[in-house]
């Protein structure tokens, strides 16, 4: 999974703010989104993702896996990401 062709972003302070450039869209990742998306965008398989912000939250394995997988559903739903 990647970011789609025509998505650019920009880390604005701790959060992300994508554009869709293709629609005009702008969309924003909090902190933890958008190291999600720095992530994936460096090429990280979720699994590794999910363990790298497991390493770096104080947050339970259940926890960071199901917003993970919640957050990439909506960004491939919005055309953010692709396979």
């Amino acid at each position: 999974m990647k970011p789609a062709a025509g998505v650019v972003f920009k880390s604005v302070g701790d959060e992300l703010v994508l554009l869709d450039y293709d629609r005009g869209i702008y969309y924003g990742l909090d902190a933890v989104g958008a190291r999600l998306w720095e992530l994936i965008a460096a090429g990280e398989p979720l699994p590794s993702v999910i363990e790298t912000l497991l390493g770096e939250y104080d947050v339970s394995r259940e926890e960071v896996t199901n917003d993970a997988q919640r957050l990439v559903g909506e960004l491939r739903e919005r055309g953010l990401l692709v396979d």
